[in-house]
């Protein structure tokens, strides 16, 4: 949304800004878009948190309900066949690959130490697991999908 980024942005990523202006501008006109900074409790059971470099505003969430959490990690990993082995690559997709780059390390490093539960858009269903270290890198651990199938109510 701020122009001052957009002017920053490389020209590949000039367009994304129109895109996420357009997605957005139903939510504005309603009065429904508000705007954080920092680690903000959005509400008591879901925290932003700052994850910097893949986008302007790139934020984790951490999600909590009965004494459990999970944390969505948006786009720190793109290609988790890469990523996981080596967390120094990057994609054309981060605005500061630099950035993103300490971003997914160091945060790579803490889920690893603290086996966290983690939501990962771009990691193949179910999208949620653990991560232990593996040498250099990191090893993905899904946690088995168990869904229930319930008759309906009549």
């Amino acid at each position: 949304m701020s122009d001052d980024e957009r002017a920053r942005a490389g020209e590949s990523h000039k367009k994304m800004f129109a895109e996420g202006r357009a997605a957005l501008a139903p939510y504005e006109a309603a009065g429904r878009l508000h705007f954080f900074t920092g680690e903000t409790a959005l509400f008591p059971e879901i925290t932003a948190i700052p994850a910097p470099g893949h986008t302007p505003g790139h934020s984790f969430y951490r999600i909590a309900s009965q004494g459990q959490h999970v944390l969505v990690v948006g786009d720190i990993i793109h290609a988790a066949e890469v990523q996981f082995s080596h967390p120094d690559v990057t994609a054309d997709f981060d605005a500061d690959p630099a950035q993103a780059r300490a971003t997914r390390q160091r945060t790579l490093a803490e889920l690893a130490e603290t086996h966290e539960l983690i939501a990962a858009e771009h990691v193949s269903f179910p999208g949620l697991g653990h991560l232990t270290q593996n040498g250099s890198g990191y090893q993905w651990t899904a946690q088995p999908y168990q869904g229930a199938v319930t008759k309906a109510a009549e």
